[in-house]
C-alpha cells in the first residue's frame, strides 16, 4: 500500500511514498523515476527529511519539490490545503437546507460548521474582488487581507470557494449567500458523563431569562425577572426606563437609547441584549385513549369566482400598429395614424410613398430614395425602426458619394493654375516678330497669342469641371431633400413610442385597481358564504363569537385593502407582484374544496394576512402615472445633456485657440512692422512681401473658421434649447407638444446650418492650406526668413572667460554660435511663422475631427496631411541651411572678438 502526496492535479505528476526496510524510514518515487537516498518523518517539526545528511524537502510549487537545507526551512504543512493551489482545491460548502455557522481556519485546515435553516430561500452568487498574486505560498500573498465574503443583511453563507488562474497570477473568492428569515440554528440535546440529557451552566447567564410586567413607573411599563435561564440562579434582574437619558436599561448590563413605549415595538437591544416575545410551541397535545370518531365533513357552499380582465389600449398602440411586434401590418399603421388628430404623435408615422421622383401621390412620413450609387425608388410609406435605419444609412452613402465627387474634382483641376503659370512664363519669353520683305510689313507678338490661346484652354477645361461638380452638387441636395430626414423620422417614432408607453402605463394601472377592488369585493361576498354556511350550524357562544372577531378582522383588512387600491399607482415591479398576489389568492379561494367551518375562516385569515402585508409592502413604491414616460424621456435628456456639455466644453476650447491665434498674429505682425526698418536696410524685399503676403492669407483662414464656430455655437444652444424643452415637457409637464416641436424643428435647422457651414469651411480651408504650403515651400519662403534671422543676429556679448574660449577653440566657437542661431531664428520670424503653422494645422485637425463626427470621412484630408509634411520639412531644411552657415559665421565673430 502506497500514500500520494497530491501535489498537483496530474496523476502522472503524483509523488509516491514507499516503506524501505522495517525502519521509519521511505523512499519517494515519482513514476518512472525513484529519488535517491532514504527520507523520514519528523513528527515534531513536520517536516521530511533525508536519513542521511541535514537536508529536507520543502514544496516549491505545483507539482514542484525541491531539496532544500532544514535550518533554512520555512515550515511547510503536507496537507491538501499546502499553498494557494491547496486553497483553490478545498471547496466549502453546506448540503440541502443548511448554511455555515461556524468557520476556522489554521496553518494546515479549515474546520466549519453548517446549520439547518427552515425557511431557506433564494440562494445567489457573489464574487469577491480579484486581486494580482506574485507568488503560489499562501504566506507570502499580502493581497488575501483585500478579500473577503460579506453576505448582504438577512442572508446566509451556504457555500464558499476560490478560484485562481493557472500560473497563479490572480485569486478571488466565489461564494454562494441565501435569503433567511430567522438566525440559523440547530439544537442538539448535551449529554452527561452518564448517558443522560442536562443543561449546559456556560450557556447561560443569571440575568438572561423572561421578564414580565411589573408596574409603571417613569411613564413606561417596568419588567422584573420572573426566571432565569441559568440553573440554580435566582430571578433578579429588571428592565426599567430612564426618562431622564431617554433609554431603557437591563440591571447590571449597558443600555438601549430610545423612547419606544414598549421594548417589543421596535424589538429593542444593545451589544450586550436583545428583546424577544416569548412564545409557545406549535404542538399537538391530545389525551390517551379511544380515538374519537371522525366526523362527516359537509361540503362547502358555492363561492363566487373571480376573473381579472386585460386592459384596453389604444388603436394606434396595439401590436397590429407597433412595429416589431408579431401582429405589426404596415398597412394597419398606417390606417390608425392616418385619422389621427394633428397633436397625436402618433399621426407623424403615417405615410404614403410616392409614385415619380416628383412625389406625386406621396403623403406623409415618406420620400424618394436615391443614394447617388445604384438605388433610386420610393421610399416606405410610414416610419418604422427599419425604415428609420435605412433612411440614416442612406444619407451616409450620399455623404460618401459627394465626398468622392469633390475628391475627383480636385484631383482635376489642382495643376490647372501651375501649368497656366508655366505657360504664362514660356510666353513671356518669347520675342516679337516682324516681317517686312519689301520695306513695308507688319509685327505680331506670339507670346501673347500663347497666352491668351491656353487661358482659354485651361478656362474651359475649368468650367467644364466646374459645371460637372455643380450638377453632382445639385444632385446630391435634390436627392437628400426628396429622401426621408432621419432625425426627423427618428423624433417621430420616439415621440409616438412615448404616447403608447403612457398609455399603457395608465390603462394597466387602471386594470390593476379595478382587479383589486373586484378581488376584494368578492373575497367579502364569500366570507359572508362561509361564515352563513359554516357559522350558522355551529353550536356554543364561543364558537359565533370567534366567528365574528375573525369577521371583523378579515372586514378591516379588505377596507385598507380597498384604500392601498384607490391611491397612486405603484412601480411596474410592484404592480406585478401585487397582482400576483391577488390573482394567487382569488385563484385558490376560487377552487377551495371541503374543509370544516372554522378551519375555514382560520385559513382565509391566515391567506388575507398574508395578501394584506404583501399588498402593504409593494405600497411604498408608488408610481404617477406619467413617470415611466419621464423615466424614459429624461435618461434621453441627460444622454443628450451629457453630449451638448461635452460640445460646449469642447468648442470652448476651440474658441480660446482662435482667440489666442487671432492674439498672436497680431502681435507678429506688429513685430514683424516694427523690424521692417531692419529689411529695409538690408533691402531684403522679397522676404516683406512673403510675409504680407502670408498674412493676408492668414487672416483669410481665420475669417472662416470664425464663421464655423459660430454656426458651432448656435448649433449648440439650439439643441440645449429643444433639451430643456423636452425635460419640462416629459419631466415637468411645463411646456406642451407645440412647443416641443418648434424647438425641435429649430434645432434641426441649426444642425443643418452648422453642417453646411463646416462642409464649406473645411472644403475652402482644405485648398486654402494647400495653396499656403505650395506658396511657402515653392518660393522657399521659410529659407529667406531664416537666413533674414541670421542676418539681423547681433553678435553676441561674452565675458572675458568666454570670450578667451572662443579665441582659443574654434569647436567651441561654432557650438556658441549656432546655439545663438538657434536662439535668433526661434524668437525671430522663423520661429513665429513656425507658431502660426502649428495653430492653423491644429485648428485643422479640429475641423476634421467635427466633420469625421458629423459627416462622415473628411475629404482632402490626405492634402492636408501631405501640405502639413511638406511645411515641417521645410522647416527642417531653413534649420539646417542656416546651420552650415555656422562656420562662416563663427570665423567672422572671431575675427572681431579675438583682435
Amino acid at each position: 500500500m502506497a500514500l500520494h502526496l497530491d501535489c498537483t492535479d496530474s496523476d502522472a505528476q503524483q509523488i509516491t511514498v514507499e516503506p524501505s526496510g522495517g525502519g521509519s524510514s521511505f523512499k519517494l518515487r515519482r513514476s518512472p523515476h525513484t529519488l535517491p537516498n532514504d527520507w523520514k518523518y519528523d513528527s515534531d517539526k513536520k517536516t521530511i527529511k533525508k536519513t542521511s545528511g541535514n537536508k529536507c524537502l520543502e514544496a516549491r510549487g505545483r507539482g514542484r519539490v525541491e531539496e532544500v537545507d532544514c535550518s533554512q526551512r520555512i515550515e511547510q504543512e503536507w496537507t491538501m490545503s499546502h499553498g494557494l493551489p491547496g486553497l483553490v482545491d478545498a471547496p466549502i460548502s453546506c448540503p440541502g437546507d443548511q448554511v455555515i455557522s461556524y468557520m476556522k481556519k489554521t496553518h494546515s485546515q479549515i474546520q466549519y460548521k453548517c446549520s439547518h435553516v427552515s425557511s431557506l430561500g433564494m440562494c445567489s452568487p457573489h464574487y469577491s474582488t480579484q486581486v494580482e498574486t506574485k507568488s503560489p505560498e499562501l504566506e507570502t500573498i499580502k493581497a488575501l487581507r483585500q478579500l473577503g465574503a460579506f453576505c448582504p443583511p438577512g442572508e446566509g453563507l451556504k457555500s464558499f470557494e476560490s478560484e485562481a488562474s493557472d500560473k497563479g497570477a490572480w485569486i478571488r473568492f466565489k461564494y454562494e449567500c441565501c435569503q433567511i428569515s430567522r438566525v440559523p440554528v440547530s439544537i442538539y440535546p448535551l449529554m452527561t458523563g452518564a448517558g443522560k440529557r442536562d443543561f449546559d451552566t456556560g450557556m447561560a447567564q443569571a440575568w438572561e431569562g423572561i421578564y414580565c410586567p411589573s408596574g409603571s413607573t417613569n411613564g413606561r411599563v417596568d419588567f422584573t425577572q420572573s426566571r432565569s435561564f441559568k440553573p440554580g440562579q435566582s430571578a433578579s434582574g429588571t428592565l426599567k426606563y430612564d426618562k431622564n437619558d431617554g433609554k431603557w436599561c437591563v440591571s447590571g448590563k449597558d443600555c438601549a437609547y430610545s423612547d419606544v413605549v414598549h421594548p417589543l415595538d421596535l424589538q429593542l437591544h444593545t451589544s450586550q441584549w436583545y428583546v424577544v416575545p416569548v412564545s409557545d410551541f406549535d404542538a399537538i397535545f391530545e389525551a390517551r385513549g379511544a380515538k374519537t370518531t371522525p366526523k362527516k365533513k359537509r361540503k362547502p357552499p358555492p363561492l363566487i369566482k373571480f376573473g381579472a380582465s386585460d386592459p384596453e389600449y389604444l388603436p394606434e398602440c396595439k401590436d397590429e400598429s407597433h412595429p416589431g411586434a408579431r401582429k405589426f401590418k404596415l398597412a394597419s399603421m398606417n390606417e390608425e395614424a392616418k385619422e389621427l388628430d394633428d397633436e397625436n404623435p402618433c399621426k407623424y408615422v403615417y405615410g404614403a410613398p410616392p409614385t415619380n421622383q416628383d412625389m406625386d401621390g406621396a403623403d406623409g412620413m415618406t420620400g424618394w430614395i436615391d443614394d447617388l450609387v445604384d438605388t433610386v425608388g420610393p421610399g416606405q410609406g410610414g416610419v418604422t425602426y427599419k425604415s428609420v435605419k435605412e433612411c440614416s444609412d442612406r444619407d451616409i452613402v450620399r455623404e460618401l458619394q459627394m465626398a468622392k465627387w469633390s475628391q475627383a474634382h480636385n484631383y482635376h483641376t489642382m495643376g490647372f493654375d501651375y501649368a497656366r503659370d508655366l505657360i504664362m512664363a514660356y510666353a513671356d519669353g518669347m520675342p516679337e516678330v516682324e516681317a517686312a520683305p519689301i520695306g513695308a510689313g507688319f509685327e505680331f507678338q506670339p507670346g501673347s497669342i500663347l497666352a491668351a490661346y491656353s487661358t482659354w484652354y485651361f478656362n474651359t477645361i475649368q468650367l467644364g469641371e466646374d459645371i460637372a461638380m455643380q450638377q453632382h452638387e445639385m444632385h446630391f441636395e435634390q436627392a437628400g431633400h426628396d429622401d426621408c430626414n432621419p432625425i426627423q423620422h427618428g423624433f417621430a417614432r420616439t415621440f409616438c413610442d412615448l404616447h403608447c408607453i403612457r398609455d399603457a402605463v395608465r390603462k394597466g394601472d387602471d386594470a390593476i385597481l379595478r382587479a383589486l377592488e373586484e378581488a376584494v369585493e368578492i373575497i367579502g361576498k364569500n366570507t359572508q358564504l362561509l361564515l352563513e354556511h359554516y357559522v350558522g350550524e355551529e353550536s356554543g357562544s364561543l364558537l359565533v363569537e370567534e366567528a365574528s372577531k375573525i369577521r371583523r378582522g378579515l372586514a378591516t383588512q379588505f377596507q385598507e385593502l380597498r384604500a392601498v387600491a384607490q391611491e397612486a399607482a405603484l412601480e411596474t415591479r410592484a404592480s406585478l407582484a401585487g397582482a400576483r398576489a391577488i390573482k394567487a389568492f382569488a385563484g385558490r379561494w376560487r377552487h377551495q374544496g371541503n374543509v370544516s367551518g372554522l378551519a375555514s375562516l382560520h385559513t382565509m385569515a391566515g391567506e388575507v394576512a398574508q395578501l394584506h402585508s404583501t399588498v402593504t409592502a409593494v405600497s411604498s413604491q408608488k408610481l404617477s402615472r406619467v413617470e415611466e414616460m419621464q423615466q424614459n424621456s429624461l435618461e434621453t435628456v441627460a444622454y443628450m445633456n451629457k453630449f451638448l456639455k461635452a460640445r460646449a466644453h469642447v468648442l470652448g476650447l476651440y474658441h480660446q485657440t482662435a482667440s489666442r491665434a487671432k492674439t498672436a498674429q497680431t502681435w507678429f505682425k506688429q513685430h514683424w512692422t516694427n523690424k521692417m526698418s531692419v529689411l529695409d536696410e538690408l533691402r531684403d524685399a522679397s522676404v516683406a512681401q512673403a510675409l504680407e503676403t502670408f498674412d493676408t492669407m492668414w487672416w483669410q483662414v481665420r475669417r472662416k473658421l470664425d464663421a464655423y464656430l459660430d454656426a458651432a455655437d448656435d448649433h449648440t444652444r439650439a439643441m440645449s434649447h429643444a433639451v430643456d424643452s423636452l425635460r419640462s415637457y416629459a419631466g415637468q409637464c411645463h411646456a406642451s407638444f407645440v412647443q416641443l416641436k418648434k424647438s425641435y424643428a429649430a434645432s434641426i435647422r441649426a444642425e443643418k446650418h452648422d453642417h453646411a457651414t463646416l462642409k464649406s469651411t473645411w472644403s475652402e480651408m482644405a485648398v486654402q492650406v494647400g495653396m499656403i504650403a505650395s506658396k511657402i515651400v515653392d518660393a522657399k519662403l521659410l529659407d529667406q526668413l531664416a537666413l533674414a534671422d541670421a542676418k539681423v543676429a547681433k553678435q553676441p556679448d561674452v565675458g572675458k572667460a568666454e570670450r578667451a574660449t572662443i579665441c582659443g577653440n574654434s569647436s567651441a566657437a561654432l557650438m556658441s554660435t549656432r546655439a545663438h542661431l538657434a536662439e535668433a531664428m526661434t524668437n525671430g520670424f522663423l520661429g513665429q511663422t513656425q507658431n502660426q503653422l502649428s495653430i492653423l494645422f491644429g485648428e485643422m485637425a479640429m475641423l476634421q475631427q467635427r466633420y469625421h463626427a458629423a459627416l462622415g470621412e473628411a475629404p482632402g484630408a490626405e492634402e492636408v496631411r501631405l501640405a502639413q509634411g511638406r511645411l515641417s520639412a521645410a522647416m527642417k531644411a531653413a534649420r539646417l541651411g542656416v546651420d552650415n552657415l555656422a562656420t562662416s559665421i563663427a570665423e567672422h565673430w572671431r575675427s572681431h572678438l579675438c583682435k
